[in-house]
């Protein structure tokens, strides 16, 4: 071959393993598994030089040998056993000689026979599942195999085991399915692994789930259907997107945030001492459930029908909120807005409004006091078609009883803008004296004035 050739195949070659390579990395980012491969990957419990070059073939199965690495990795097992000696397919020169030698000493391993390990045989998920309950001590009040599908399918020997594992959250599912029978892949074992090393449970299967006092880091509920009580969480609460059913979330204590994305959430008797952030869906607090704060960061519907109104110390329209349509249902202490036009629907009471941003608002509600941050600020009140039935121009425009909007007035607010900018004492008085002819009555307390509408809607002047 002649040196120009060399150098055109070579150059060839090499393209091929750079388009490969860039292949490979671009399958690893869009896998399912993504999030939780990576993390291992990080902590060192995968083999970072496979994985970094696409090696690591997430979606291979796994064997028996390299599960037990996983989990030695994961738990920091190091102490070994010399009853490795007694298998005969495990050999000094094998890489998994130390592993299954920690393994027998962990305890959670056993062969396939008294003098066979089988350490390159794939495993099922039943396997993996039976494997996991004895390196985590977990077990099952109830038998949770009936939420899945598929449960009739898992052998006698693993239902225990099974069980465990989807009440405790390290098995969620597809679809309602587990799949007992399937071989796992490398993803699913890690994805399952992690979910105990990251102290996360899933929630996938419809069903009831005591968890019996537990404290967690961390709980996500992908699934309608489906009932959490008796547990508390350090971190956080998720809730998915695409959940269109209802949930139901009794009797907890979440020390961090809940964020819901989708589904009907009902909160009995639970404590939120974070954030409890909506991004869509409908959320309803019963009995004793208190919130420090709520952000509403997208359209969604909230219903507080807890015995104190108080119980939600602040509820604060966010700026990604834009003009959605949010709805609010029952007694509220104080809601604050930040977004640009959102529209309220309001079919209860709001004790002080504060507003930074103008607003729409719409239902049988009241609001007792409307506190406004900046003059541009304006109300917009809508029937339910969307029609303006009274406009309010820096709060203190309205169309009340019946009389229409005049543009007159709007001229004489101009110019007692101006005076209140020129430093009129006298601003708050006199436009109080002007709207005691369209109003039926004004209420004075202290210094302030508060004009009161019949229908219920009162707007503090400041």
């Amino acid at each position: 071959m002649k040196f120009n050739d060399f150098k055109k195949a070579l150059i060839f070659a090499s393209f091929v393993l750079l388009f490969s390579f860039m292949a490979s990395v671009q399958a690893e980012a869009s896998h399912w598994a993504d999030k939780d491969l990576k993390e291992w990957d990080r902590l060192g419990l995968i083999k970072s030089t496979d994985y970094s070059y696409g090696d690591f073939r997430p979606d291979d199965y796994i064997t028996r040998a390299e599960f037990m690495s996983f989990i030695n990795r994961m738990k920091g097992y190091t102490v070994r056993s010399p009853r490795v000696g007694d298998y005969w397919d495990v050999k000094p020169s094998d890489w998994y000689y130390d592993t299954v030698s920690i393994a027998l000493a962990a305890g959670y391993i056993n062969g396939v026979s008294a003098d066979k390990m089988s350490p390159n045989h794939h495993i099922t998920r039943e396997q993996a599942m039976t494997i996991l309950t004895r390196v985590n001590s977990a077990y099952s009040k109830v038998d949770s195999i009936k939420n899945a599908k598929d449960g009739y399918m898992v052998a006698d020997w693993a239902r225990s085991s099974v069980s465990a594992c989807i009440s405790e959250g390290y098995v969620s599912g597809d679809k309602g399915m587990i799949s007992p029978k399937n071989n796992i892949t490398r993803a699913e074992a890690v994805v399952m692994l992690n979910r105990v090393y990251s102290d996360t449970r899933v929630f996938g299967l419809a069903g009831t789930y005591d968890l019996s006092g537990k404290s967690v880091k961390n709980i996500e509920v992908f699934a309608s259907g489906l009932s959490l009580k008796n547990f508390s969480v350090k971190n956080k609460l998720l809730l998915r997107e695409g959940i269109e059913g209802r949930l139901r979330i009794e009797d907890a204590l979440i020390d961090g945030d809940v964020l819901v994305k989708s589904g009907s959430l009902d909160l009995e008797d639970v404590k939120i001492k974070d954030v409890l952030r909506l991004e869509g869906g409908s959320t309803l607090l019963d009995g004793e459930s208190e919130v420090e704060k709520v952000i509403i960061a997208d359209a969604c519907s909230l219903k507080n029908r807890a015995n104190s109104y108080k119980n939600l110390e602040r509820i604060w329209i966010h700026e990604d909120a834009g003009d959605e349509l949010i709805s609010l249902t029952g007694d509220f202490y104080r809601v604050e807005n930040d977004a640009d036009y959102p529209i309220l629907r309001l079919n209860g009471e709001i004790d002080k409004l504060v507003l930074n941003d103008s607003i729409k608002i719409k239902g049988d509600g009241k609001v007792d006091d409307v506190d406004r941050e900046a003059r541009r600020v304006k109300i917009r009140l809508m029937d339910e078609d969307g029609d303006y039935e009274t406009l309010a121009d820096n709060i203190y425009h309205f169309k009340v009883d019946g009389d229409d909007y005049d543009e007159a007035d709007e001229d004489e607010d101009d110019e007692d803008d101006e005076d209140e900018e020129d430093g009129d004492d006298d601003y708050y008085e006199r436009m109080a004296k002007k709207f005691e002819k369209k109003h039926r009555y004004i209420r004075r307390e202290g210094e302030q004035t508060h004009l009161v509408r019949q229908v219920g809607y009162r707007v503090c002047f400041r």
